[in-house]
């Protein structure tokens, strides 16, 4: 009887006998071959998603790495650049002998603004300059502490009135009220020469001087908290509070 080529399989002849034990051989041979077969074409999946997974990994990896040092050349950009601005603003504090110490410009509508003074040291300035471009409807007044009982001396025009507040505008308007004024050197009390025009309508210049006149209330400079802009109506948003002072 002959074989075949590959696997050995019977090939019968008319002349052959055909026997059981030769088809068991055959099957057994299928079996084990296609066994073998399968076992390569699992294997082969496994290598190609192990290669696969393997490279999906290095990307992975190759991205996070990337992404870090991204992340870290944005950072030490960052860092060179917060250093570059403390370098040019200390020389600018260095150099420059205006000193801006609060500029606040509001985002909302309010009834009030308080300015904090109580972080400026006073001796260190030999003047403090206020500007205010005050935008909103109703009388404004200007106090310091929140206090609203009459410590005040305002001369208006040259007469002199113990009143209830530093400052007070009549009627703000949306087309805004520019105060001007000085803080002047001072170890205690707290007073300001002004002025201030207001745009609607002539803008009429008013000037004076204000200060706190009541013994009780005057103490050392630094004891005082808050500058304190508070209208009837209200203080629209865009208005604007500057404080600078010239450095001895």
């Amino acid at each position: 009887m002959e074989r075949t080529e590959q696997y050995q399989l019977s090939r019968w002849q008319k002349s052959d006998r055909i026997l059981m034990d030769d088809f068991n051989a055959d099957n057994a041979k299928i079996d084990a071959a296609l066994t073998t077969n399968a076992a390569a074409i699992l294997a082969e999946k496994a290598a190609r998603e192990a290669g696969a997974a393997a490279e999906e990994s290095a990307r992975k990896s190759a991205d996070a790495a990337e992404e870090a040092a991204r992340r870290n050349a944005d950072a030490a950009e960052e860092s060179a650049r917060k250093n570059a601005d403390a370098a040019l603003q200390s020389s600018i504090i260095t150099t420059n002998p205006i000193a801006r110490l609060i500029d606040v410009t509001t985002t909302a509508s309010a009834n009030q603004v308080n300015l904090t003074i109580g972080n400026i040291d006073w001796n260190a300035y030999a003047q403090i300059f206020l500007y205010a471009d005050i935008k909103g409807n109703g009388p404004l007044t200007v106090t310091v502490d929140g206090r609203t009982d009459k410590i005040y001396a305002c001369t208006p025009g040259g007469s002199t009135a113990v009143t209830e507040y530093l400052l007070y505008d009549y009627s703000l308007s949306a087309d805004g009220s520019v105060f001007t004024g000085t803080i002047p050197y001072s170890r205690s009390g707290f007073g300001i020469n002004w002025s201030y025009v207001s745009r609607f309508g002539m803008g009429t210049l008013q000037m004076g001087q204000s200060y706190i006149t009541n013994s009780s209330a005057i103490k050392p400079r630094a004891q005082y908290s808050t500058l304190n802009f508070t209208c009837a109506g209200q203080l629209y948003a865009a208005s604007r509070f500057v404080i600078m002072g010239v450095k001895l």
